[in-house]
């Protein structure tokens, strides 16, 4: 499904990364940042621009000043990441999820107009790896078990939709049997309750609940999110302290500046949040577990050491030789990936 607009914020104009792009290239900077943005959405719309160069980036948007000033003012500012062949537009994804989703709600489109056609078999038969991820027929039989057992219940219920009336009440004292649901009597009634409570034992939670109004199911513990949190709290001290123990800093011979442990926690707990996935796969490779160990930071901020962009030392490049980088910079997923491909092909030489 084509993608035939974007979001854009109501706030951008007044946004710090925006007035920080006018003073870099001027009033034309954000104009041909959206004219990125748009073609990003029709022709990338994950926001990936791998094997683009700076050259194509600024063609398709027909910058005409200084080459390479425009790509190299993006990143400078956060709204592009990324190194030459590898850009990818800063929070894409998470800005512009109706771009993002196309292509999935393309295949998932396909699939439907298969369906409709061939049947699900038929389907499966044209798009075997789709199928595969669909859920097989005993699941969706499963997840329509409450649904059906309601209705059930419900045909089964002489009372059903109508007011008792004497002689059903009459009836219900008697033990007479109801035609329509042959388990009415106490005898069925045992062995009913008997098959109920073996399917409530092997069912989710949610299967219980609609089963039997009167259960509950039971909650997520509450203090689910809180563990989480305080994770990430401990995964971000962990990184604070591996880069102001780094030879990135200047209390110890770098170039960088040192991040205070406690100011900005909040911002800074949001910003290693982005890189946690990358953070996984590699410490998975490297260290044999997807935990997220205190070593992960202080091998991955020695890397950076070694880097001469990445440690300040050769500045920002050309009209940005003052340029530093910082936390923030190098635990963005781009970076972090880019660190890892370079000691991976060390590693393998």
């Amino acid at each position: 499904m084509s993608v035939t607009d974007i979001r854009l914020e109501v706030g951008l104009p007044n946004h710090p990364k925006t007035k920080r792009l006018v003073r870099l290239l001027g009033c034309a900077g954000p104009w041909h940042l959206i004219k990125l943005w748009l073609w990003v959405a029709g022709n990338r719309p994950e926001g990936d621009l791998a094997g683009m160069t700076t050259e194509d980036i600024e063609l398709l948007v027909d910058w005409p000043e200084e080459e390479g000033a425009f790509v190299e003012a993006l990143r400078s500012v956060g709204f592009l990441e990324g190194t030459e062949g590898s850009y990818v537009v800063h929070g894409w994804r998470d800005r512009q999820p109706w771009a993002a989703s196309s292509a999935d709600r393309s295949v998932a489109g396909k699939w439907a107009a298969l369906c409709r056609r061939y049947g699900r078999e038929g389907a499966a038969q044209r798009m075997p790896e789709f199928a595969a991820r669909m859920p097989s027929a005993s699941e969706r039989t499963a997840a329509s078990m409450p649904v059906a057992a309601e209705r059930n219940a419900e045909s089964c219920d002489p009372h059903a939709g109508r007011s008792p009336s004497h002689a059903d009440r009459s009836e219900a004292h008697a033990g007479r049997r109801d035609p329509r649901c042959p388990d009415s009597d106490s005898d069925s009634d045992t062995e009913s309750k008997d098959r109920t409570s073996s399917l409530r034992s092997d069912s989710s939670p949610e299967t219980t609940a609609s089963l039997d109004p009167g259960i509950t199911p039971p909650a997520a513990p509450a203090d689910r999110a809180d563990r989480r949190a305080e994770r990430l709290a401990q995964v971000t001290r962990d990184a604070i302290t591996a880069f102001n123990e780094s030879g990135l800093v200047k209390s110890n011979g770098g170039l960088l500046a040192n991040v205070s442990p406690g100011v900005g926690q909040e911002k800074r707990r949001q910003q290693v949040a982005k890189c946690l996935r990358t953070a996984r796969e590699i410490c998975a490779e490297r260290y044999g577990g997807a935990t997220i160990v205190p070593k992960f930071w202080v091998d991955y901020f020695a890397e950076c050491s070694r880097d001469p962009f990445l440690s300040g030392k050769t500045g920002g490049g050309r009209t940005h030789e003052s340029w530093l980088p910082d936390f923030e910079f190098l635990t963005r997923e781009a970076t972090m990936l880019k660190v890892y491909d370079r000691a991976s092909a060390e590693d393998a030489a």
